[in-house]
């Protein structure tokens, strides 16, 4: 397969994320009422930014105040059942070392995935590793899911078919967790993969810049560029951010005007507000060491989101 050169498409910086940090006070103090971290909530706000903006209008103060409010209230009302889940343990954990790599109960891991992770959505027919403390806190999640982005796979490397390729959907790290210990976590899933899927020769996962993620950590451990997924678009039912596939599974289609026709002002969509985000980055990972010899330079092709 050619390489794809990409022109100038992605931008150095997001204005929605200049936007936001210039109000870092205001998410800072309603980070600090409920005792979580205040990037968890800059995040819930990154997403859901673009529901109260037009074209490139970003929203007015009082209405940001009041989505931060609103949106700090939601995490709240999420997290509390599981509180003793986010307290730090009574021992400091200084090393990844000190954890334990472990299989993920499914149940387990949906509690993350919809309680505490930012997209607040459960990936089906999956698996997850994590580390796990000697009395058996969960400190860090990672899931793997199949690879189902059919318009991809005319894309895939020589050597490669989609039944070789998983992508890493979910993951997540409580503030407790020792430094370092998605890198340790995701070096022990290497090794987990090659010894007992040895079908498995790619990994994929997605990167979204407009939420200030930079994939500095996967470029140092030898993750490679994929591509861009253009268009971009953010989903919202009754106001809370949802993914394409919830969509899919509840009313057959993410296409955003034909729900928007269907539910009304209960749905909102990025797109229908005229706001253009940056692409996704896509990033591969080659548990096969000949492919990652072959293909070490990456790629740059250039998807359209379906």
């Amino acid at each position: 397969m050619s390489r794809v050169l990409l022109p100038e498409l992605v931008k150095a910086s997001s204005d929605m994320i200049e936007y936001v940090r210039a109000k870092r006070s205001i998410i800072d103090e309603e980070a600090r009422k409920i005792a979580i971290n205040p990037r968890d909530l800059e995040l819930q706000v990154l997403l859901h930014l673009p529901r109260l903006m037009h074209g490139n209008s970003h929203a007015a103060p009082e209405d940001f105040t009041e989505e931060v409010k609103r949106l700090a209230s939601v995490m709240n009302n999420r997290v509390n059942p599981y509180e003793d889940w986010r307290t730090s343990p009574g021992i400091e954990l200084t090393n990844p070392h000190e954890t334990t790599f472990v299989e993920v109960r499914e149940e387990v891991a949906c509690i993350i995935q919809k309680r505490f992770h930012y997209l607040s959505s459960v990936r089906l027919n999956s698996f997850s590793f994590g580390l796990e403390t000697h009395d058996h806190r969960l400190a860090s999640l990672i899931t793997l899911s199949p690879f189902d982005l059919n318009y991809m796979h005319p894309y895939l490397p020589d050597g490669v078919e989609p039944s070789n390729v998983l992508v890493v959907s979910r993951v997540f790290c409580f503030d407790w967790a020792p430094w370092n210990a998605v890198s340790y976590m995701m070096g022990q899933m290497y090794k987990r993969l090659r010894c007992t899927r040895p079908d498995v020769k790619m990994l994929l996962t997605y990167i979204n810049p407009n939420l200030a993620f930079k994939a500095a950590s996967l470029r140092a451990s030898n993750w490679v560029l994929f591509g861009y997924e253009k268009e971009t678009r953010y989903a919202y039912l009754d106001k809370a951010y949802i993914t394409d596939r919830q969509l899919v599974r509840q009313y057959q289609t993410a296409d955003p005007y034909v729900l928007y026709n269907r539910l009304g002002d209960r749905f909102e969509a990025s797109t229908l507000r005229g706001v253009q985000l940056d692409p996704l980055q896509l990033y591969a990972y080659f548990l096969d060491k000949d492919l990652y010899t072959r293909y070490s330079y990456g790629f740059e092709y250039v998807f359209r989101r379906p």
